[in-house]
């Protein structure tokens, strides 16, 4: 996907459609993104337009110092995280559709019954460990990039990596324990997941929960 630094810039001033077309690139993994901090598709897809909306009022605080891309993630985060300080704490989650669906196929069963079991894990995090866990070991950020997101120091965002990783470790091998134990291929994944957890492999993370992002 072409995403130069000075993309956005090159939208005329004030063409809220052009502006708009550059933003649905992004919008299938933002809703994803959002997804994963809020545990909702109904949510998220707020969230989305939230962003959206707030990048058309700032489009002109983008200096291309960074990609358009992380641009749009760093207001997708905060976003979230102000909904989420409005919300009261909930155990609900909205996991989207059951991994059972006959006929389909046992290897993208397995990636759904991992990503299901993240979000579920995830929802046992505060909102601020929540975002870290998603942008170091998901996206992949750096801890200066999530520190200056968050606004706190990296001393806090390294922190609360290792709370979250911490938490997850507890929570994920039986966040589907009440539903169904997960069967060979899912639990393959799940100790590949927890294995890499454990040793701080970001790559190995984000390709274990990636399904949902769109091919470049």
């Amino acid at each position: 996907m072409d995403d130069r630094p000075d993309r956005a810039s090159a939208v005329p001033a004030g063409d809220e459609r052009a502006f708009g077309r550059l933003l649905e690139r992004h919008r299938h993994e933002l809703r994803v993104h959002c997804h994963r901090l809020l545990g909702s598709y109904d949510e998220a897809e707020d969230m989305v337009q939230e962003t959206f909306l707030r990048a058309w009022r700032k489009r002109a605080q983008y200096a291309g110092r960074s990609t358009f891309r992380a641009w749009l993630y760093r207001i997708a985060t905060n976003c979230c995280l102000d909904h989420l300080a409005r919300q009261p704490e909930t155990d609900e989650l909205d996991g989207g559709p059951e991994p059972s669906t006959p006929g389909a196929d046992a290897a993208v069963l397995a990636r759904e019954v991992l990503e299901l079991a993240f979000l579920t894990a995830l929802q046992h995090l505060p909102p601020k460990q929540r975002a870290v866990l998603v942008l170091r070991d998901v996206l992949g950020w750096s801890a200066k990039e999530c520190a200056d997101v968050l606004e706190i120091s990296v001393a806090s965002a390294n922190s609360a990596l290792q709370r979250a990783r911490s938490t997850m470790k507890r929570h994920l091998p039986g966040a589907r324990s009440e539903r169904t134990r997960p069967p060979g291929a899912e639990r393959v994944l799940l100790r590949r997941y927890m294995s890499a957890l454990d040793r701080s492999e970001v790559d190995v993370v984000a390709e274990l929960l990636d399904q949902d992002r769109p091919a470049a």
